[in-house]
């Protein structure tokens, strides 16, 4: 992780809590400069890098693999989830993310929803998890994650 501390303002960062652990996600986005930020889509998700922090050293250290569990990235709230909790809905050591550049937001008519999807740290791979567009004009999308209950 050398010269992380080098800030790229193109990427979004967030801290997570997985298994006691902190982890850094970055999602690494490629910008484009000739487009107008009303024009979507004005950036490129292209991958993400996981990082744990080891306390003794003070030290990022990469992470490659969630194991069962699965991380779920926006503007509203990031968390980790064991996958087999929601195993109709969730896979287990993906990322899912969504739109979360809200400057172009509050009723600029600016459609939200095209940085949206799951990103598989086995494969690599960005696929979509939702079918369309949001086109909501007012708010990026945001995650509601319920509650589990016990049957």
């Amino acid at each position: 992780m050398d010269g992380w501390l080098e800030l790229n303002f193109d990427n979004k960062r967030y801290l997570v809590e997985w298994l006691g652990e902190l982890l850094l996600v970055i999602k690494c986005v490629r910008k484009d400069k000739d487009i107008d930020w009303r024009q979507l889509p004005m950036y490129e998700i292209e991958e993400f890098e996981l990082y744990k922090l080891d306390f003794t050293n003070k030290k990022w250290e990469e992470v490659n693999n969630l194991g069962e569990y699965c991380l779920i990235l926006g503007h509203n709230t990031s968390v980790s989830i064991l996958a087999s909790d929601y195993s109709d809905s969730l896979q287990k050591n993906c990322i899912y993310f969504m739109h979360d550049f809200t400057a172009g937001c509050s009723g600029t008519k600016t459609i939200m929803g095209y940085a949206m999807g799951v990103f598989d740290l086995e494969d690599r791979r960005i696929r979509p998890h939702y079918k369309g567009i949001s086109t909501c004009f007012y708010s990026p999308p945001l995650w509601f994650i319920p509650t589990l209950t016990m049957k």
